[in-house]
């Protein structure tokens, strides 16, 4: 015996059909739009940074010829009265040398080297970073988040530390885990509130809220942004979602 289906059945199965199809459909667009304004930030940035390098470069390249002719200036005109001082007393002369030479500030110069070459044994935190960031971009998500995760926990006062621990939070959003990029977004505030990741990292937290339907919790991250991060292109983009 054959069971015919009514025409109103087919036609609900294909209105149901394309429904499913409208939403997924929306979501991919919602997301290719949210990845095109991630990568006009980072050209921006990446933009930004060039142009600070080259600003750097050439006040150093101006700098160099005024400090170049002002100590063979100052030995001329200095020589002169140390000879007369050395010549009127010589006997105190070694007791200044020695004052002078003790409280040379080398320690200080060298407290300053750790934050940006520290490493624990063979650990290469610049190379590290820099193939997670690859695998990041080759969608390797397991070997992003391992290679970012290592940093955070291995290295976490060193300078790329705020930025891997925000690109950990970007392997979670990439997969659609919102719940667990918002927790890693919130501990680059917490962590590192003065780090430059930290515009973009509350942006993503609004986005990530967004995306889970926890649209009043979004807004006000979106104003928070734009109020904390006005000058900023993560403001701009704060601005297109309100």
């Amino acid at each position: 015996m054959k069971v015919e289906a009514s025409p109103i059945a087919v036609i609900l199965l294909l209105m149901i059909g394309s429904t499913a199809c409208d939403k997924k459909a929306r979501l991919d667009i919602q997301d290719l739009d949210e990845r095109v304004s991630e990568l006009e930030l980072r050209v921006r940035e990446n933009e930004a940074r060039l142009y600070r390098q080259l600003e750097e470069r050439v006040a150093q390249q101006n700098a160099q010829p005024e400090t170049r002719p002002m100590p063979a200036e100052e030995p001329e005109e200095d020589n002169p009265p140390a000879e007369e001082e050395a010549a009127d007393v010589p006997v105190e002369d070694p007791e200044p040398v020695e004052e002078v030479m003790e409280p040379m500030p080398e320690p200080e110069k060298k407290e300053d080297n750790p934050p940006e070459t520290l490493v624990e044994g063979d650990f290469d935190v610049l190379t590290v970073y820099q193939k997670a960031y690859r695998d990041l971009e080759a969608m390797k998500y397991e070997e992003a988040e391992a290679g970012f995760r290592s940093i955070t926990e291995r290295a976490p006062e060193h300078k790329y530390a705020p930025n891997a621990m925000y690109w950990l939070g970007e392997v979670s959003y990439s997969q659609y885990n919102f719940n667990h990029a918002i927790v890693i977004f919130q501990r680059v505030l917490s962590q590192y509130p003065d780090s430059n990741k930290a515009p973009d990292a509350l942006l993503k937290l609004a986005m990530s809220r967004d995306r889970l339907g926890q649209h009043e919790e979004a807004m006000d991250d979106y104003r928070r942004v734009i109020e904390r991060y006005p000058e900023t292109n993560a403001a701009k983009l704060a601005k297109t979602r309100l």
